[in-house]
């Protein structure tokens, strides 16, 4: 299987990704669903006793479309047939995609907190 990895000098987005196959850099286009999950903290006492959380998590991620190919030492344009994306490399895209969305898209909302008095 072929490896496939976030290319390190390039900006990603939410809405596109560049990632390298064999040597080959790819301006990837997607779409995503997405939404804004979380967990309650707890008070006790006036005191913060388990930190809340919120994060995002990826619902979908469809319609993967090659945009540009480039060489990613010369940062080049390249024919965009000169690659392709099989099934099993969808796979491995659609999980960078969902790291990518994951760390670029902030949480807008704090989590709450469950108060107790003991």
């Amino acid at each position: 299987m072929t490896q496939i990895t976030l290319d390190p000098q390039a900006d990603s987005d939410d809405d596109y990704v560049y990632v390298i196959k064999d040597n080959i850099g790819m301006e990837i286009k997607f779409d995503a669903d997405y939404h804004e999950d979380g967990e309650r903290g707890e008070c006790w006492n006036g005191q913060v006793m388990v930190d809340g959380d919120s994060w995002i998590e990826v619902d979908e991620v469809r319609n993967l479309q090659i945009t540009r190919v480039y060489d990613p030492e010369t940062d080049d344009d390249l024919a965009l047939d000169s690659t392709v994306i099989n099934d099993a490399d969808k796979a491995q895209i659609i999980e960078i995609i969902k790291g990518v969305i994951c760390g670029y898209i902030e949480p807008q909302h704090k989590p709450a907190y469950d108060h107790y008095v003991v």
